[in-house]
């Protein structure tokens, strides 16, 4: 929807209204990222544990460690995505491939710089920092190169946002790791019962924190969080 809306001002000369479109979507997905890379990166243990039921609790230790790293990159990841199909409504696929090139770059020299200083225990870890890592190369070239082209890119309204959502996230977490704290380590445990406790406990977990996230949220203003629940809501109803 929003990349139609995006076409059709780049269509229309209308830069101004292609921006905001853009930013409106960046900071929707960033509001949504936000808080399911905190909750992900909470849960891992108990989430790895109902996706892996037959590995030890070491394995599960391990990969929940690769997954919380992995979840660094997610919120750029959402915003890169949504910039680039601002490339897209400008018919300019040639700069989306160029800047794909920094983008393995950073992917590689951060993959290989951690396994040439780091402990072999420590280089899947550093795959992961690299997808981070290549996210975040991709937001800022992505931004750069539509600054002049849009007349600017909506940047303090996208940090303000970013920011906000970060605080109401620091209190979701927060809440998160108590929960995490006193629940049983299930995920340490094989077996079904394990299994349906970890999956029990990463729902109910990761809900208090959408629900302190809500209310943080709320309470710092956040608007995009309501249009963001608005737009689930009315792909729910479709459904029904």
């Amino acid at each position: 929807m929003l990349f139609v809306q995006m076409s059709r001002h780049a269509g229309l000369g209308d830069l101004t209204g292609l921006r905001g479109v853009m930013s409106e979507g960046v900071r929707m997905v960033g509001v949504f990222t936000i808080i399911a890379s905190v909750a992900m990166a909470v849960t891992a243990p108990h989430l790895v544990r109902v996706l892996a039921p037959t590995v030890s609790g070491e394995s599960v230790d391990a990969v929940a460690w690769v997954l919380r790293v992995m979840c660094i990159g997610l919120v750029p990841l959402g915003a890169s995505v949504m910039i680039k199909q601002a490339y897209f409504a400008l018919e300019d696929g040639r700069t989306v491939f160029l800047i794909h090139i920094p983008m393995t770059l950073a992917w590689l020299g951060v993959a290989y710089g951690v396994q040439a200083f780091t402990e072999p225990q420590w280089w899947v870890r550093g795959i992961a920092l690299g997808l981070a890592a290549t996210n975040t190369v991709a937001v800022l070239l992505r931004l750069l190169g539509l600054r002049e082209r849009l007349g600017g890119v909506d940047g303090r309204r996208l940090l303000v946002t970013h920011a906000k959502a970060l605080l109401a996230a620091a209190a979701a977490t927060v809440v998160g790791v108590v929960l995490m704290t006193v629940a049983p380590q299930t995920w340490a445990e094989m077996g079904a019962r394990a299994v349906v406790s970890s999956g029990l406990l990463t729902v109910g977990i990761a809900g208090a924190m959408l629900v302190v996230y809500g209310i943080a949220s709320r309470l710092l203003r956040v608007e995009e969080a309501n249009a963001v629940v608005r737009a689930v809501t009315r792909r729910v109803r479709r459904v029904r």
